[in-house]
């Protein structure tokens, strides 16, 4: 067995912290930052990495027990967003339409497919995602 060379560490080199035992019960592991599944490009010119599935609307909220990743409030001063329009989700890759008061479709390759709310449509890059008056292109990740 070869033993680790600490000569050189002291109180400099590691920090130590002393710790209440009692502190250890409630400690929650935070999963590590996963990779961007897709970029959304708003029609506003924002971007967003999204690494989990992302609620979308003017002021989105998950149904009880859902568990999302994102919640992404948009202006929408025309009032055709939704609350919470629509879902996306990265693994698949796809978007719900959460049966909306105007609707969602995805436009690809020049045809738009108006969405089935409830029901999961799968996207690829260059996808448009029109939901109310508003848009976001799905783009690959690097």
């Amino acid at each position: 067995m070869v033993e680790p060379d600490i000569d050189g560490i002291d109180d400099r080199t590691v920090r130590r912290v002393e710790v209440d035992d009692d502190d250890l019960d409630v400690t929650r592991a935070r999963p590590g930052r996963r990779p961007a599944g897709a970029t959304l490009a708003f029609d506003t010119g924002d971007r967003f990495a999204l690494t989990g599935a992302a609620l979308i609307g003017r002021n989105p909220s998950p149904s009880a027990g859902e568990v999302v990743e994102h919640l992404l409030p948009l202006t929408d001063d025309t009032r055709t967003v939704s609350k919470t329009h629509v879902l996306v989700t990265v693994a698949p890759l796809a978007v719900v339409d959460r049966a909306s008061t105007n609707g969602s479709a995805v436009v690809r390759a020049g045809v738009e497919q108006q969405l089935e709310p409830g029901r999961p449509f799968a996207l690829e890059p260059g996808d448009v995602v029109r939901f109310g008056d508003r848009t976001f292109t799905i783009e690959a990740t690097a």
